[in-house]
């Protein structure tokens, strides 16, 4: 998923975690680790949150404003 500010990109992963990475040069600017399961599903706020939800049955809210 894309973020409305800048070129970053926002992935979730099977090993628990999301990131954010710079679609330029790849760098990591962002490694969000909290959830007991994989992430099922994301969506990111206009203003830069981030909602990451998990199969752990946990919402998690990221302030991602830089």
């Amino acid at each position: 998923m894309f973020l409305p500010f800048g070129p970053f990109v926002c992935v979730g992963s099977l090993d628990k975690s999301a990131a954010v990475f710079h679609i330029l040069t790849g760098e990591i600017k962002f490694a969000l680790a909290a959830h007991a399961s994989a992430i099922t599903a994301l969506a990111v706020s206009d203003d830069g949150i981030l909602l990451t939800a998990s199969s752990d049955a946990d919402l998690r809210v990221w302030d991602l404003r830089m």
